[in-house]
């Protein structure tokens, strides 16, 4: 039967060859619709590397010498890292308060800046291997348990925080980026980060900047409290997260520290939403396009199968007049246009290898491998098996209802 098929189909080559590049054309576009969804799912489904929920950025400012509450503060508690050192022990002791830390540069998740550096191991015979540049934050020792960071082998916040406070150093498990060397292997031995000799007291999960990025390397560190500039990042209790911004600012008099008084607080969930606006607005966009171009495509193929079956309603009444079943003439008609995409997807497939072999689909973190190229070829030929059979099967089985005596009497 199978060889009967094929031979009809070629014999019917003029009409089917259309159809044939059809369905060719709509396999390459409904592919890389499905890979670029794919790549858009897959972003948003991977850890962050951390937890912004009940947190906050503070940011502090300066108080001006003239100003009257300057009176009666001693000149040298004017420093700012004084008053900076003062503001994150007063937040840390507020009942509203779970951790707090500082933070620098806007190095904080979602935040604008990244400082780098580079990393290092030291091996048994004090042979240092510089590995690749990582960005670096700055910190200080209860970051981990503000932003709800555990480590890659099952440590705590708490118990990272304490590896912190001791000085040691934390890694992403992708600080080496290297394949015979991985971080893990030098926890409580010494490495460096920006030239300076610690200990690796723990590796921890690759950061991400935000939802629509790849995972990057890092590395956390406790620095002293110095300079003139520095936020304090903090978590708050969960049954207090309603008000705290307000319970802050009406309580701006005690939290002065010195020179240093509260001038901003910001929600991490809208630095987050303010971060991801304009890439959350670009992939919504091109989810609503896709959408739209696979409703065309599934009334495009819909359309032509039922068009192409309406026209073989005089051989679909042939064969009930020579004895053909209901149910034999349903699996033949099913059949010929599944063999018809079978036919159209092969070419297609090696289309569909070449785009992902020079990478010019929707970009992401790994490279483009088979399980991802051959997953996405696989649900397009379902998908299109789908619409296919859909287009076929309604037209068909109208036809199969008509009356033999009257189709062939009109034709």
């Amino acid at each position: 039967m199978n060889k009967f098929l094929l031979k009809q189909i070629i014999a019917k080559w003029q009409s089917n060859i259309w159809i044939v590049i059809e369905l060719l054309l709509v396999s390459v576009i409904s592919w890389y619709i499905v890979d670029s969804l794919y790549v858009i799912n897959k972003y948003e489904s991977m850890p962050m590397g951390y937890n912004t929920d009940h947190c906050y950025l503070i940011t502090p400012g300066i108080i001006s010498n003239k100003s009257p509450l300057m009176t009666n503060i001693p000149e040298d508690e004017r420093n700012f890292g004084k008053g900076l050192q003062s503001l994150l022990i007063k937040m840390k002791h507020r009942p509203e308060v779970e951790a707090a830390c500082v933070v620098y540069n806007s190095t904080y998740p979602y935040g604008v800046a990244h400082s780098y550096t580079q990393t290092a191991y030291i091996d048994e015979n004090d042979s240092i291997s510089w590995c690749n540049s990582v960005y670096y934050q700055q910190t200080t020792s209860q970051y981990p348990i503000v932003f709800g960071i555990h480590g890659a082998n099952g440590e705590t916040p708490e118990e990272l925080a304490d590896i912190l406070k001791k000085d040691n150093y934390l890694f992403s498990t992708n600080a080496f980026s290297r394949d015979d060397v991985k971080p893990e292997q030098f926890i409580n031995k010494r490495v460096l980060l920006s030239g300076n000799q610690g200990m690796l007291g723990a590796v921890i999960p690759p950061r991400r900047d935000h939802a629509y990025d790849m995972p990057s390397e890092y590395a956390i560190y406790n620095a002293k409290i110095t300079g003139w500039y520095g936020q304090i990042a903090i978590r708050v209790k969960p049954e207090f997260d309603n008000n705290i911004v307000e319970s802050l600012f009406n309580d701006i008099k005690n939290l002065q520290s010195g020179s240093v008084i509260i001038s901003d607080i910001q929600s991490f969930a809208d630095i987050k939403r303010n971060y991801e606006m304009d890439h959350e607005l670009e992939n919504r966009n091109f989810v609503v396009i896709a959408v739209f171009l696979l409703i065309n495509i599934f009334l495009g193929v819909f359309g032509t199968f039922w068009f192409r079956t309406r026209q073989n309603i005089k051989e679909i009444a042939l064969r009930k007049v020579t004895g053909a079943s209901d149910k034999q003439i349903f699996f033949r008609i099913i059949s010929e246009a599944i063999i018809l995409l079978v036919i159209a997807t092969i070419p297609a497939i090696g289309i569909d290898i070449y785009i992902a072999h020079n990478e010019l689909t929707k970009t992401f973190f790994e490279y483009i491998g088979w399980e991802r190229t051959g997953g996405c070829i696989t649900a397009t030929f379902l998908l299109l098996a789908f619409i296919t059979i859909v287009g076929v099967a309604i037209p068909a089985s109208n036809a199969m209802k008509a009356k033999p005596a009257i189709v062939l009497k009109e034709e």
